[in-house]
């Protein structure tokens, strides 16, 4: 199962080209709420490779009803790793990496969650104005450290503003340029992935925990009141399983 986090339907099916792409509705607008809705017991068998810090296997969480990642399956801290502070973003490329060397634990009857930050901020302008910006303000706040020092609720709260501060710089227009040129830029890694697994013959599901929203009603990033464009989200399905 891949996850893209903050992948909306419509960005999807412009990016990727895979056919019969089913839109289907998320339980949630942001993703510690997906988190609790959507994994809500004890998983033995599967493996989380997570890009996102809100899974993460030291125990940290947003607040004291967060979602603890080892409560329900075993986690692998990929974001921990995969985290590039020139660039602020929790890169693609590493994600592939981590989850071709656990390929193999589909043999044994595991199976893998890999939870992709793209599409989510920060996004790909083309510009210095934004980027500037973004490395100044993740070489104050490393993601890592802050996770050590169990301020993720910090981060939390940074998020929204962050993702509202670039309708300071920029129009609608050119944030949803960024945004799909953000999701753009993963689709190669997120498709060698898919290709990977597919060879072996292990089924592949694509989806995401919410979409995003560019100015529409006002708004910006995800979370909060449900509208269409936060819940509608991706689901493909590739590739079937051989292995007993």
């Amino acid at each position: 199962l891949i996850i893209l986090d903050a992948c909306r339907c419509d960005a999807f099916c412009n990016i990727f080209k895979y056919k019969e792409v089913i839109r289907v509705d998320s339980d949630a607008t942001a993703t510690p709420e997906w988190l609790k809705k959507t994994w809500t017991k004890k998983y033995d068998n599967i493996i989380y490779l997570s890009g996102n810090p809100f899974v993460n296997s030291k125990g940290v969480k947003a607040n004291e009803k967060s979602f603890v990642g080892g409560d329900h399956f075993e986690v692998k801290d990929c974001w921990d790793r995969a985290f590039n502070k020139k660039t602020g973003r929790i890169e693609s490329s590493a994600m592939k990496m981590y989850t071709i060397g656990y390929l193999n634990a589909l043999k044994t009857g595991k199976k893998l969650v890999v939870h992709f930050m793209q599409p989510h901020s920060p996004y790909i302008f083309g510009d210095t104005k934004h980027n500037s910006f973004f490395t100044t303000l993740s070489k104050i706040i490393p993601m890592r450290q802050q996770l050590l020092l169990n301020k993720v609720k910090f981060i939390r709260k940074l998020k929204p503003r962050t993702e509202s501060t670039y309708s300071k710089y920029y129009t609608d227009k050119e944030i949803k340029e960024a945004y799909m040129r953000n999701l753009e830029s993963a689709r190669e890694d997120v498709e060698y992935v898919v290709n990977q697994a597919a060879m072996f013959g292990f089924k592949v599901v694509i989806t995401s925990d919410h979409g995003e929203l560019f100015g529409e009603y006002g708004r910006y990033g995800h979370g909060g009141k449900v509208v269409p464009e936060l819940i509608s989200v991706p689901w493909i399905e590739v590739g079937g399983v051989k292995w007993n």
